[in-house]
């Protein structure tokens, strides 16, 4: 506020009146900021006579992280209770910034230990070890094609990697068997999706990829799992991802099979388009094939 908003965004840490504040810990208050000595004599001209205010330290338990500078024209002065007030508001503002670091420290942890955990489960399988990472970039290609920006691409990376997650919880001797899986069998491979958007509910920055995660196993016609969606009700990045997570599954090597050729695939996801997949994204899929095969 005041004669500060001409001052440049970075001020330097090692002189003025703010230096003094950020060494010392110590709030400091005058009338004039132009006629004290702790303002150098060259920095005097940028700063207009009669304007005094206030500097005070804003701490962490890390120590200081800054400082809430307040200037006022005179005749105008911070009087005593201001600057007390000032201080209560630097406090809140250093414990806000200590919780966000915090938080933002857990996000990442918990973050961490959720693509492990994925690329755990990825591990389990040798025969489709790696699908995830050739899911992604499947789906990145078809997304890109869409105009998606760099977060709703960081987005569809983050599903493809995480979209299995939930097979944390399916027996090895389901998720291995080589045959076909009986009803109880396919019931508890048919929960992975609801439980893969839980495991990762818990993280901010992958609010936007749990519908994706949730529903990557709906089909446009409503025939798929967990909530029958069907269109453009299914979220369109989980509409991405159930295209090149089909496409992927059919290329890997299987314990029962060997993996489609290309020319298989395409029969296949032609044949399913409007049924199992959107149309619009077989199109593209088919469009660029040279580029992801």
């Amino acid at each position: 506020r005041g004669w500060l908003t001409q001052l440049p965004t970075e001020l330097p840490r090692d002189e003025g009146a703010w230096a003094r504040v950020l060494t010392s810990g110590e709030a400091y208050v005058t009338r004039d900021f132009q006629q004290q000595d702790l303002v150098p004599e060259e920095k005097r001209a940028d700063i207009p006579s009669g304007w005094g205010g206030a500097i005070i330290p804003v701490y962490t338990p890390e120590g200081i992280v800054g400082c809430l500078v307040l200037s006022v024209p005179l005749p105008r002065e911070i009087h005593p209770s201001e600057t007390r007030l000032l201080k209560t508001i630097a406090e809140i503002a250093g414990s806000a910034v200590h919780r966000m670091r915090l938080n933002e420290s857990l996000e990442a942890s918990y973050l961490e230990t959720v693509i492990a955990l994925a690329n755990a489960i990825d591990a389990r399988d040798s025969y489709t070890h790696g699908h995830s990472s050739r899911l992604a970039e499947i789906a990145v290609a078809i997304a890109n094609e869409l105009a998606f920006g760099s977060r709703e691409l960081e987005n569809i990376r983050l599903a493809a990697r995480l979209h299995d997650i939930g097979k944390i919880g399916v027996p090895d001797a389901i998720l291995l068997k080589p045959g076909e899986l009986d009803a109880q069998e396919w019931q508890a491979v048919k929960l992975h999706p609801e439980t893969g958007a839980e495991i990762i509910r818990p993280v901010q920055r992958l609010r936007e990829v749990v519908p994706f995660v949730r529903h990557h196993q709906e089909r446009f016609d409503g025939s798929g799992y967990p909530d029958a969606l069907a269109g453009e009700a299914i979220p369109l990045g989980a509409r991405i991802l159930a295209l090149a997570d089909a496409v992927t599954a059919m290329l890997d090597d299987r314990v029962y099979r060997p993996g489609f050729t290309w020319e298989e695939v395409r029969d296949e996801i032609q044949r399913c388009a409007g049924t199992q997949f959107d149309p619009k994204l077989v199109e593209i899929l088919l469009r660029i094939e040279n580029r992801v095969k």
